[in-house]
This record gives C-alpha cells, sequence and structure tokens, in this order.
C-alpha cells in the first residue's frame, strides 16, 4: 500500500513500512480532506486578471451576459451612442421638450452604422417617426433636434388610429390640431433607442419612453 505524504512543492509515495504508526481506523485530518469554508472563496472562482474579461461577476449575483457592465468589458460597439442607447444608461429627458447637449456631443455620431434613414416606433408602436441624416450622417444633437420636432407636428388619422389601436390613446375624437406628443398620453420620459433590424441605408429602432 502507498501513502501521499507531505513534500516541498511535491508529493512522493513511500511504502506503508515509511509511514508514521497512526492507526489506520482514525480519521484523516490533512488540510486536503476538509471541505472548503463557506466564507473562503473557491480558488477555482478566483477574480480575474485585471484586462480579462469575465462573463460573470465571482461573487453575489451573477450579471447577464448581455448587461452593459459586459458588453463594456467585452469591447463590444454600442448601437447608438452612449446616451442614446437603452443598454448603455442613456440620459433621460422630456421628448416634447429635447434637452441641452453641451461640449463636443451634439456633433457626435448618434447611431454607429450607416445609415442616412432613421425610422423610430414610439410608444410602442403607437407612432412611427422617420429622421433624416444630415450631410450624411446622424449627429446626437440633430436626432434629438429631429424627433422633437416630429412629436410637435399634428397627429394624422393614421396616428390616431395606431394609437388608440395600441391602447396608448383613449378612444374617441380627437381636434385635427392635436400635436403627436399629445396621443402617448402621459409617457414622456426618453429611456433609449432599441435598435430592430438595418437595412438599404435605414435604421429601424424602438424608441423607448416610461
Amino acid at each position: 500500500m502507498y501513502l501521499n505524504t507531505p513534500s516541498s512543492g511535491f508529493s512522493q509515495c513511500t511504502t506503508a513500512s515509511q509511514a508514521p504508526s497512526t492507526p489506520t481506523h482514525a480519521p484523516h485530518m490533512g488540510s486536503r480532506g476538509l471541505p472548503p469554508s463557506p466564507h473562503t472563496p473557491n480558488p477555482s472562482t478566483a477574480p480575474s486578471p485585471a484586462g480579462t474579461f469575465a462573463p460573470y461577476h465571482h461573487y453575489g449575483l451573477m450579471t447577464p451576459p448581455e448587461s452593459p457592465q459586459n458588453r463594456a468589458a467585452a469591447g463590444r460597439r454600442s448601437d447608438f451612442h452612449p446616451l442614446l442607447d437603452c443598454s448603455m444608461g442613456p440620459l433621460m429627458f422630456d421628448i416634447r421638450h429635447g434637452v441641452h447637449l453641451s461640449g463636443a456631443v451634439p456633433r457626435e455620431a448618434a447611431i454607429n452604422h450607416r445609415v442616412n434613414r432613421l425610422i423610430l416606433n414610439i410608444g410602442p408602436g403607437a407612432l412611427s417617426v422617420e429622421l433624416i441624416a444630415s450631410n450624411g450622417m446622424f449627429t446626437v444633437g440633430d436626432v434629438v433636434a429631429q424627433l422633437v420636432t416630429a412629436l410637435r407636428m399634428p397627429a394624422s388619422p393614421v396616428d390616431v388610429a395606431n394609437a388608440q389601436s395600441c391602447g396608448v390613446a383613449a378612444p374617441g375624437q380627437y381636434p385635427p390640431n392635436i400635436s403627436r406628443a399629445s396621443l402617448i398620453n402621459l409617457r414622456y420620459t426618453f429611456v433609449g433607442f432599441q435598435l430592430t433590424s438595418l437595412g438599404n441605408g435605414v435604421a429601424y429602432a424602438n424608441c423607448l419612453v416610461r
């Protein structure tokens, strides 16, 4: 019979005659035989070295792979500017009035795809507005300004019918000069764009509000 005995840096095998005279029926109390303490982290789940990506947090609640933190850690580019993308903790503002943007932000690219048209589904499904890129690209300031302008326009009969069918607008007759924004009821706070599809220079996205 062979027994494992500790050595400096490695384990070696000795015969039973070389083993200590501990009774064979005595319980083995070596550190390797003890279960890990509930307060001691398992070495296999130790935090990754700096600069490496781990898909989940090792302690506490798991973070979904598609969370904003993990998307950033994985170096994945968002579909929209971080202030506009729903997955990146966007800027919140009243879509009826817009928001003041300072510094270089108004001139920064609003969408990270080559498109010249952006069709927004607002509500969801209550309204659909189309934005056109200026000079071949969308900037953050341009998108916010065009969105506010589109919502201030008078609602068409189609806009009213869509809003009512989605349950966003109350049934009944509306005055002919009512604005599109008035059909969204009380949900005016912008919480980000969510890209749904791309094709032929056109981006389709949900404009999420609450």
